[in-house]
C-alpha cells in the first residue's frame, strides 16, 4: 500500500511553485511530508486527494483574486494553486483517538462481551475475541478497513451551501486534516463566508476542524488568514496574518 500511495504521488517531487518565491519547492516538501506519514506505524491515511494545479488555473485564480480584493494575488497563494488544484488529506492515530474517546461512545452491546469498558485497553481490540469492538472503535474514528486512502473529503456534486465539504463540519474530530478547495471554488460565492455587521470580504480556506475553519480575505481593513470560530460568529486573527508562505509551511500538513 505504502508503494502505491507514493508511485501515485510521484508528480509531487517535480511539482514547482512560482519561481523565485520561497515555495518554489513545496511539491517535494509535501512528498516527504506524506512519506513520512504513511512510513510512521501510528498513522493511518484515509484520505488523499491532492489534484495537480496547471498555469490556467492559476492565471484565472489571480485575475477573480484582482476582480474580488483590487490587488494583485499574494505569490505564495499563487505558487500553492500553481502546483495543488485544492488539497484534501486526513490521517489519524487510533492510539491517541483512543486515549481521546470516552469508550461507552463505542456502539457497541458490552454485555456480550466478557469485560467492560474500564478494563479494555488498546491493545486488547486486537485480540480475536474482540474484533466486533474494535470494527466499532474503527467506524467511530472513521476508519475502514478495506478503505483506500483515495478517497476525497469533499463532494463535487454539492458545491453550495457548505455541501461541497459534506460532512466535515460537524462530525468529531479523532484526526489530523487539510481541506482546501480547488482554484475555481475557492472565491465562489458558494464559499464566501457570512460574517454579520462586520465589512469583510473573507472565503472558506481549510476546513481543518469541525468547531474552527481558516479563512482567508479582508476583515478589519486587512488582507490574510483568520480562524472562524463558532461557525463564524467570531473571526480571530490568525498569528500568520498574511504570511502564506509560513502558513502553508506550518499548516499545510499538521504532523502533530
Amino acid at each position: 500500500m505504502k508503494e502505491e500511495i507514493l508511485k501515485r504521488i510521484e508528480y509531487l517531487k517535480d511539482c514547482k511553485g512560482a519561481k523565485e518565491t520561497k515555495l518554489e519547492n513545496l511539491g517535494r516538501s509535501t512528498y516527504d511530508k506524506i512519506k513520512n506519514i504513511i512510513s510512521d506505524p501510528n498513522k493511518i491515511l484515509t484520505h488523499l486527494y491532492i489534484p495537480k494545479g496547471s498555469e490556467e488555473k492559476a492565471k484565472a485564480l489571480e485575475a477573480r483574486f484582482k476582480e474580488v480584493f483590487n490587488i494583485d494575488i499574494d505569490p505564495e497563494l499563487l505558487s500553492f494553486y500553481q502546483c495543488f488544484d485544492g488539497f484534501e488529506l486526513r490521517y489519524v492515530d487510533p492510539k491517541e483517538a483512543w486515549s481521546e474517546i470516552d469508550i461507552e461512545d463505542i456502539d457497541i452491546d458490552w454485555n456480550e462481551f466478557n469485560i467492560s469498558p474500564e478494563e479494555l485497553s488498546y491493545n486488547d481490540i486486537y485480540k480475536q475475541e474482540y474484533e466486533e469492538i474494535k470494527l466499532a472503535f474503527f467506524s467511530l474514528i472513521g476508519l475502514d478497513e478495506n478503505q483506500t486512502s483515495y478517497h476525497r473529503l469533499t463532494d463535487v456534486n454539492k458545491a453550495n451551501d457548505f455541501l461541497f465539504y459534506t460532512e466535515n463540519i460537524e462530525v468529531e474530530e479523532y484526526g489530523v486534516k487539510t481541506l482546501i478547495p480547488p482554484a475555481d471554488f475557492f472565491f465562489s460565492k458558494e464559499n464566501k463566508v457570512e460574517v454579520y455587521g462586520a465589512d469583510s470580504i473573507l472565503f472558506y480556506f481549510n476546513f481543518y476542524s469541525s468547531f474552527a475553519q481558516r479563512i482567508y480575505g479582508i476583515h478589519d481593513n486587512a488582507l490574510g488568514v483568520y480562524i472562524a470560530a463558532d461557525a463564524a460568529a467570531e473571526i480571530i486573527k490568525d498569528p500568520v496574518g498574511n504570511d502564506m508562505r509560513l502558513y502553508f509551511k506550518k499548516f499545510l500538513i499538521r504532523t502533530e
